[in-house]
């Protein structure tokens, strides 16, 4: 027999769990809304299948229907935990990421909030729970905004290393700002921001830095004369080259030889 259809964001589980090491629930799919607020301990957790890291602070959230298994670590794993039918405001569980990190610990306020609302026998209390569980859902969705914001920020801080190391490795070549910007997967527009945010040079400045470093390592410990170094270093022509030197050393690239080679 069917199970009798749920009423829009009836709280049908409000509770405490504790998880010793290696418990936790085998994959299976859900029938409906699960937040899962881990206390202390942590937990590997998969989502829809996602792997997840579970730690204390962490929310793990599970749409009806999505895939959800989790086992708990070496120290077990507390948590406090819901289960609730969608909302009539179907669009924030939309925007709630698997995995939440609770910052500021106001997520977990929401939540006991909601525990407690839900347990309690006065008149009307289901009725507050269910107001406190859109609050709570709400700070869901907006601490998932956060997170995203925050881990595409860190993966361009780290696609500038990349980067930076890229354009040091291939100085001896022309290379373009338009080809870096490509490989760090991001928008040219953003990454060069960003870039110039974590090195303090534009793209195109750092490029032409690295190329001159290389010229003037190349002066100073090698014989090779301005037009061996221009042709190694892939300048189209050689008054190519002495350009580009006196733009960025404000002097010939004879004048920099003999100061690199007293």
């Amino acid at each position: 027999m069917a199970p009798p259809p749920s009423t829009p964001g009836r709280i049908h589980l409000a509770a405490h769990f504790a998880y010793k090491a290696g418990d936790g629930v085998a994959p299976h799919t859900h029938r409906e809304n699960q937040v899962q607020l881990v206390l202390a301990g942590g937990a590997r957790a998969e989502i829809d299948g996602a792997s997840h890291v579970l730690r204390a602070k962490d929310v793990a959230f599970v749409r009806t229907g999505g895939r959800h298994a989790f086992t708990a670590g070496a120290r077990g794993m507390r948590t406090l935990e819901l289960k609730f039918a969608a909302p009539r405001r179907r669009n924030v569980i939309a925007e709630i990421a698997p995995v939440v990190r609770d910052v500021d610990g106001s997520l977990r306020r929401e939540l006991e909030d909601v525990n407690r609302e839900h347990h309690a026998s006065r008149p009307h209390a289901r009725v507050a729970a269910a107001a406190r569980l859109t609050t709570l859902l709400v700070g869901l969705a907006r601490a998932s905004s956060v997170d995203e914001a925050a881990g595409e920020a860190s993966g361009a801080a780290a696609a500038v290393q990349d980067a930076v190391g890229f354009i040091r490795g291939n100085a001896h070549r022309l290379v373009e700002p338009s080809e870096v910007a490509k490989r760090s997967g991001f928008n040219a527009d953003y990454f060069y921001r960003v870039f110039k945010r974590e090195t303090g040079k534009s793209l195109q400045g750092f490029i032409s830095s690295a190329r001159l470093d290389r010229v003037d390592d190349l002066l100073r410990d090698t014989e090779l004369t301005p037009s061996q170094i221009a042709y190694t270093l892939g300048f189209g022509d050689l008054q190519h080259f002495n350009r580009f030197v006196h733009t960025h050393a404000g002097l010939s690239p004879r004048q920099l030889a003999r100061r690199r080679r007293r």
